[in-house]
Parts: structure tokens; C-alpha cells; sequence
């Protein structure tokens, strides 16, 4: 695992170096690359027959929270570099039952996209409370936050960053390659499926699960079920085991309490 995370990290500084000697021969200068701009952008859509909600975010950190209206609302707002910011462009597109956001890169890539500390951005959304058929969330750079939504499925992917969950109604389908998952709710859903390839899983239920089987492993880290210290690969059922959870880091713990 640390073997494979330096080839990583040496693979990013390689192509961040690369990055901005072509920067350089475009006649740019690093203070070009990290002169800060301001962002700040809206866009709304109606929902009305919407069943299905994407969103594709490459830069900035996603906060999705619930409204009274019947309008989706999508705010970016924050600063990152001029140079950073002259290639990405923020989408909301309806298409029949479903709508898909992006906050992506509309042209060639440059080394900002690989300097993390000159991008602060927000995106946040402002979604209809009602029952959704699915809602997915691919994310390149970033923390996802989804708080008090009801859908049939919910899948994220986070390439890195911290995934927050709170109040999902929705089987889960979580992941992120370097991050920590972090999840409150009242109970386990029907089917849950975290997994962290370096970051902690830790999860807070109101009501201690009943009918569940569920399979724990981290390769390196602890992992506690409701107070309990379990084996670093454990498989239990509770109950008639209808539900399933699954939790699975490389690096980090894995914690199951009541709270």
C-alpha cells in the first residue's frame, strides 16, 4: 500500500512538473498560475418530473441540502486561480426526467488543476426534498456532503476527499480513493456500501440494527461495532440478515457506534 501511494505521488508531481514547463513555454509565470480570482455563479432549473440527478464536479467542495421550492439551485462560489478559472464552467442541464451538474474544465488542462492550495471553492445545492428515483455524484477533487435526501439509490464517488452523509434514505454505494466517510442516520438502510482506499469509515446509527449482515475488513486500521473490537476481516449476521452493510478501507479504522 505505501509503495503503491509514492508511485502515486510521485506520478502527480511528475505531471504537475510537466504541467508547468508548458505553462512556462506559453510565455506564463508561476505568479500567473496562482493570482487568485473571485467565483461566483448561479443556476437554477425546475424539477418538476425529475427523477434522476447527476452532478460531475472535477474542482470544488459539494454541500447538497434539501429546499422548500421547485427549483433546483446551484451556487459557486469562492476563489481559485485566474488561469484555473478561465477553463472551467459550471452546467445545469435538464434532459426528460433527469438533470445532470457539472463544475468542469471546458479545455485543455494546466497545472492549476494539480495545486490544490490555490483552490477554494463551494458548490452548493439546493435540491427539492422529495423522493428520487437516483442520485449520483462522480467528484474528482473534492469533499461531498449530502444531508436529509430520499432516493432509491445513491451512489458517490469521490477520486479525493472526505464524504459527509447525513439523514440519506437511499441504498448507498459510497467510495473515495483518499478520504474519510463519515455517516449519521436513524438506520441502516436496505443495502450500504462504503469503501475507503486510505481514510477512516465511521458510522452513527440512532437505533441499533436489528436484521443486518454485514461484513467489516480494513487492511490496516481497527474496527469497532457498536463498542465491540472486531477482527481487521469480520462477517456477522444480526436478525434474518435482510439488510446488508458493508464497510472496507485499505488505511484507516472503521468505527459502528450508537450515538
Amino acid at each position: 500500500m505505501i509503495d503503491k501511494l509514492i508511485l502515486i505521488s510521485c506520478g502527480l508531481v511528475a505531471i504537475g512538473v510537466g504541467g508547468l514547463g508548458y505553462e512556462y513555454s506559453q510565455g506564463r509565470s508561476l505568479s500567473d498560475l496562482t493570482n487568485q480570482a473571485a467565483v461566483s455563479e448561479t443556476k437554477s432549473v425546475n424539477m418538476s418530473n425529475v427523477q434522476n440527478l447527476s452532478f460531475d464536479m472535477s474542482v470544488g467542495d459539494l454541500h447538497i441540502t434539501p429546499s422548500n421550492g421547485n427549483q433546483l439551485v446551484v451556487s459557486a462560489h469562492g476563489e481559485m486561480s485566474k488561469q484555473l478559472l478561465e477553463k472551467m464552467k459550471l452546467t445545469v442541464v435538464k434532459k426528460g426526467n433527469s438533470v445532470s451538474v457539472s463544475f468542469q474544465r471546458h479545455a485543455r488542462f494546466g497545472i492549476g488543476l494539480f495545486l490544490p492550495s490555490i483552490t477554494s471553492v463551494d458548490v452548493d445545492v439546493e435540491m427539492p426534498a422529495k423522493n428520487y428515483q437516483s442520485i449520483a455524484v462522480d467528484a474528482g477533487t473534492a469533499d461531498v456532503s449530502l444531508g436529509r435526501t430520499h432516493a432509491t439509490s445513491t451512489t458517490i464517488h469521490d477520486g479525493t476527499g472526505d464524504v459527509h452523509l447525513s439523514d440519506v434514505h437511499s441504498d448507498l454505494s459510497v467510495s473515495t480513493g483518499t478520504g474519510d466517510i463519515t455517516m449519521q442516520a436513524s438506520q441502516l438502510g436496505q443495502h450500504t456500501n462504503l469503501k475507503a482506499g486510505t481514510g477512516d469509515i465511521e458510522v452513527t446509527l440512532q437505533q441499533v440494527p436489528k436484521n443486518v449482515h454485514y461484513a467489516l475488513q480494513s487492511g490496516t486500521g481497527s474496527i469497532r461495532w457498536l463498542g465491540q473490537r472486531m477482527n481487521s476481516k469480520t462477517n456477522a449476521i444480526i436478525g434474518k440478515g435482510t439488510n446488508t452493510f458493508q464497510a472496507t478501507t485499505g488505511t484507516g479504522d472503521i468505527t459502528v457506534q450508537q450515538g
